[in-house]
């Protein structure tokens, strides 16, 4: 959350900061302790959207890296998917690889 809130853009879309002067210097606080009421003061404006934001990332990460690597279901080949098929290619020609 707190690379998210660094991000000008991701801070006006999913957190409601206060501004706070002090000594001079203005100050972004997003969230407060929770009141004894229970009510929330997170400073998010939207838990369910945020949610959804960080998991898109995630999965977007994810498959960015899993593609750099092995390739992808249209065929592009990954840096490892040479490696990779060599090694089948070794152990159906029965060469023997260390550790096999």
């Amino acid at each position: 959350l707190v690379f998210l809130h660094c991000v000008d853009a991701y801070r006006e879309m999913h957190f409601s900061p206060k501004c706070h002067l002090v000594k001079g210097v203005l100050h972004r606080v997003t969230g407060e302790p929770t009141a004894e009421d229970g009510s929330d003061r997170s400073g998010i404006a939207n838990r369910e959207k945020l949610r959804v934001e960080i998991q898109r990332m995630i999965q977007q990460g994810l498959s960015l890296s899993l593609t750099a690597s092995f390739g992808d279901a249209y065929g592009r080949k990954g840096s490892h998917t040479k490696s990779l098929s060599n090694i089948v290619e070794m152990k159906t020609k029965g060469n023997q690889i260390d550790g096999s």
